[in-house]
């Protein structure tokens, strides 16, 4: 009896031993899943809705949020109406119960806000897109406008039929200068000739919502014999593609239907993001800047942890160029019939594309502040020679006295 419970015991201490060796758990029995990063963004002036800068970056913002599942709703993200908003909504993020891992901003005019926020928070991460701030806790990104600029002015010199263009702008300051620079100098590499019309947002004191102002300047453009308008003004350019889609309507002029070098028909083209599908046919390409890209890749370096500010020595500034990627035109989809156009021997496209190359080579320095005799005369190579000889001439006193001596 005394053996048969010292047996029971043994087997039944034997009998754990097994269970517990081959029913070990290989790994954790449960775990909490690693929280995703907390993002908050404060939009430019205008709003979701502008076909341009805002709703480009909320591409990014939605793409990253379905990448990573980062939960992001509506409570996350916020439309100011106006400047001073945007330093209210900036800050309300930034002493959020949330504790955000990352508030991004668009535009210039969210500079003061997160700087002053940046200051007070030196732990919060933000992000300006198109402005620096040397901080290391703000992370900048900026863009060459200038270049793809460069490149629809060359598209829209090739396709004029009048000789006559026209750049509308939003708010008349430097950064917006360098899509006027840009646009302006690619028109004089095909055509020296060509009469270019600049003018700014009628209302400066509301640039980039001014849709009916924008209208009104390139009803102004189109009388004035314009026939390809290119504005970078947000909203306010969205009053010139109903000013373009109106007037070939009324001629009974066509979209996509249409072939090339069509007399009379008039040309917009679109800026920031790929706007050729809100008119097809009578937007002739865009200048497109991926701000979509560069808020994803903040988005992502903070999930991977490899998030950096742009430091107080301006060390680490993200550009976004041609050779990036970060700029350029759209594949013109719904105006293939004039990319295709012979010039010279090429097509108009290969004619863009080969400009493209030379500016990513260096070979083309392009400006980002425009010249100031755009409406008369282009500083052709006849104006090059002319201002030359006047040179010369004016040395010619300094050059005899020197011989005298």
């Amino acid at each position: 009896m005394y053996f048969n419970k010292k047996l029971t015991l043994a087997l039944g201490i034997i009998t754990v031993f097994l269970i517990g060796t081959f029913f070990v758990p290989t790994g954790p029995v449960s775990a909490d899943p690693i929280p995703q990063p907390k993002i908050a963004f404060v939009f430019s002036t205008g709003g979701l809705g502008d076909l341009s800068f805002n709703d480009a970056g909320f591409v990014g913002l939605q793409k990253a949020n379905t990448t990573y599942n980062l939960g992001v709703t509506e409570a996350d993200y916020a439309e100011p109406t106006d400047v001073p908003e945007i330093s209210d909504l900036v800050e309300s993020f930034a002493t959020s119960t949330k504790n955000y891992d990352l508030i991004l901003t668009i535009g210039f005019s969210s500079a003061d806000a997160v700087t002053a926020s940046a200051l007070a928070h030196p732990d919060q991460k933000f992000v300006i897109i198109d402005m620096v701030i040397n901080l290391t806790n703000v992370a900048s990104v900026v863009f060459n406008e200038q270049e793809g600029s460069f490149l629809a002015g060359v598209m829209a010199a090739m396709t004029t039929t009048s000789n006559k263009v026209a750049f509308l702008g939003g708010e008349e300051i430097s950064l917006i200068k360098k899509f006027e620079a840009g646009f302006q100098q690619g028109v004089y590499a095909i055509n020296d000739k060509i009469e270019i019309f600049a003018q700014y947002a009628p209302d400066q004191t509301n640039p980039w919502n001014d849709i009916g102002g924008g209208k009104s300047v390139a009803i102004d453009f189109i009388d004035k014999g314009a026939d390809v308008i290119y504005a970078a003004a947000g909203e306010t350019g969205v009053g010139m593609f109903n000013a373009v889609n109106e007037t070939n309507t009324e001629a009974g002029i066509a979209g996509t239907d249409t072939k090339a070098n069509e007399p009379d028909k008039i040309y917009g083209i679109g800026v920031d993001s790929d706007q050729d599908w809100t008119n097809p046919g009578y937007i002739l390409t865009s200048m497109i800047k991926r701000v979509d890209v560069a808020v994803f890749d903040q988005i992502k370096a903070i999930v991977d942890g490899t998030w950096q500010g742009t430091g107080t020595d301006y060390s680490n500034i993200l550009t976004l160029d041609l050779e990036s990627g970060g700029v350029g035109i759209s594949d013109m989809t719904y105006t293939g019939f004039e990319k295709d156009v012979d010039y010279n021997g090429s097509t108009r496209w290969e004619i863009v594309q080969s400009y493209s190359s030379a500016i990513i080579a260096g070979s083309i320095p392009v400006n980002i502040e425009p010249i100031e005799y755009y409406t008369t005369t282009a500083p052709g190579f006849d104006g090059f020679l002319v201002f030359l000889g006047l040179a010369i001439i004016s040395l010619i006193p300094i050059i005899r006295r020197k011989f005298k001596n």
